[in-house]
């Protein structure tokens, strides 16, 4: 009980809800990114691990709304913690062959993802940090190839309480230097 009281109240400051909100409905549009890999994977032997602890890591590392949940942001100092519930929650159990063809040669880009409930990826946001190719059209088929490397990412899905769950605030860095 004190748990969800303390959940509701986190959850509350998030989204400027008064706590005289019985429940909170959705996660804030702005809500934090947890940093998560996309171009790694774990062992065989990580994934059974993960697979096993997830019911009790769940607990630690995301908040829920709902169908949806949030990867809980630590404070840096907490790399244990961070440690766990990356490796638990959002490295991917299949990364695609096929590298993205970039003709950007250089660029640093974010991207905000979500995994779906079935274990899939989605682009929410892409953003160039640095090395925006100047062609629009050039532009438009970078994006669309990272949409196309993501769209086959795999991922183990999230069940909590026996239910299916969404990953809501997933980014990774990706950066290509020229060779």
């Amino acid at each position: 009980m004190r748990q969800s009281v303390i959940l509701l109240f986190v959850i509350t400051l998030w989204c400027g809800c008064s706590i005289a909100d019985e429940q909170v409905s959705a996660f804030p549009e702005d809500i934090e990114r947890f940093s998560c890999p996309v171009t790694t994977t774990l062992s065989s032997e990580g994934l059974k691990k993960a697979k096993e602890i997830r019911d009790r890591a769940a607990k630690l590392c995301l908040a829920c709304i709902g169908n949806e949940c949030a990867v809980r942001i630590w404070p840096e100092e907490k790399e244990l913690e961070i440690s766990l519930c990356r490796n638990t929650f959002c490295v991917p159990k299949k990364v695609p062959r096929s590298r993205v063809s970039d003709n950007v040669l250089e660029f640093t880009a974010e991207i905000d993802f979500i995994v779906t409930d079935t274990g899939r990826s989605e682009i929410k946001a892409f953003r160039y940090v640095s090395g925006e190719p100047g062609a629009p059209i050039v532009r438009r088929d970078h994006i669309r190839s990272w949409e196309s490397f993501f769209a086959r990412l795999r991922y183990e899905p999230v069940v909590v309480d026996g239910e299916k769950k969404r990953l809501i605030n997933l980014r990774t860095s990706v950066k290509q230097t020229s060779k």
